[in-house]
């Protein structure tokens, strides 16, 4: 009987940390959102043809200030990246950039560029209040920390004016709430919507929505982690039919009901314990792209589902059981 405890105990330590791989890539592939709390618009110019046109007109440029006006009505924030600059376009009139970015200003230069603060990036293309001399001479307006950037935006050594960029078509990051008007400007001024995503997290609805119309690969992931819960149901009912008999034996020798009902959850606990700790230091070694308040939800839902799960299965494994013993046991509750 021991034999087979502790072989079902490590399967069921297996089967949770596979039901723990399965909901971390469903939080990175459908939770997670790598731009924090600003929501992404990727814009693009097409032709007739379909072809993405990223170059700027004179009508570009006009929308382009249009855009930095209408970030100052709403008062948000836009970061616009191209993917042609080394930097990206950035027009703040909201408390983001103060929170995330902590600017500093230099002097009143406010149409210059924002140098991220780091001596990997100030010391070798830094010369007094102008950045890269020499080539582009640009005059600096301030400093940011580079720190507090989305995972997407990480990297980024300056910020220039939106109304300076170059092309049009590329990723947009804003905190603005009302992103149907935004994407009614592009769309109105000849650009396409390709992809919208809001800052804020999906509801579980919303998540199963996708996640059973977002393709075979998706529905690949749902499939496992409906298998994996069959067979940790199981594997855990098939042992307490198993361990009933011997049980039954116990109990008319002297051994309680109580006594078996606290090593069963002594056990339940120690296996969800050690299931969650391995899954925890394979998490923490694995997705290493992650923040760790998304490593931290990331394993707080694993916790939560494993012990939702751990209860519901000992609940009617232990209620087999009792039914079982109760036929011939004469163990005391």
């Amino acid at each position: 009987m021991k034999y087979k405890i502790t072989a079902a105990s490590c399967i069921v330590v297996l089967l949770l940390v596979a039901l723990g791989f399965g909901v971390s890539i469903l939080y990175s592939d459908y939770i997670y959102n790598p731009n924090g709390t600003l929501s992404t618009l990727q814009i693009g110019k097409a032709d007739d043809s379909g072809y993405v046109d990223p170059g700027l007109s004179a009508m570009d440029r006009q929308f382009l200030a249009e855009l930095d006006q209408w970030a100052k009505n709403q008062q948000a924030t836009i970061i616009y990246k191209d993917g042609f600059t080394a930097g990206c376009a950035y027009c703040g009139y909201s408390d983001w950039g103060k929170k995330n970015l902590r600017i500093t200003s230099v002097g009143e230069n406010t149409n210059g560029v924002y140098v991220q603060d780091s001596p990997t990036v100030v010391e070798p293309y830094v010369q007094g209040d102008v950045f890269l001399p020499g080539r582009a001479g640009l005059r600096i307006a301030g400093y940011y920390a580079g720190d507090h950037l989305p995972a997407t935006l990480s990297g980024v050594d300056f910020l220039y004016p939106l109304s300076a960029a170059t092309t049009a078509s590329g990723m947009y990051f804003t905190d603005a709430k009302n992103l149907n008007e935004l994407a009614d400007l592009f769309e109105s001024h000849g650009y396409v919507l390709l992809t919208q995503r809001e800052s804020g997290a999906p509801s579980l609805r919303t998540v199963v929505q996708k996640l059973l119309s977002d393709g075979p690969l998706a529905m690949t992931v749902f499939v496992a982690m409906v298998g994996l819960v069959f067979c940790l149901f199981y594997v855990t009912l098939i042992l307490y039919r198993d361990i009933a008999k011997p049980l039954k034996i116990h109990c008319l020798f002297g051994l309680s009901v109580k006594r078996i009902l606290v090593r069963i959850a002594m056990i339940s606990v120690a296996v969800t314990l050690v299931a969650v700790l391995i899954f925890g230091i394979l998490l923490s070694r694995g997705l290493t792209y992650l923040s760790r308040e998304d490593l931290g939800n990331v394993l707080a839902g694993v916790c939560v589902l494993s012990v939702l799960l751990s209860v519901l299965i000992h609940a009617i494994g232990c209620r087999t059981l009792l039914r079982e013993l109760r036929f011939g046991g004469r163990g005391s509750v």
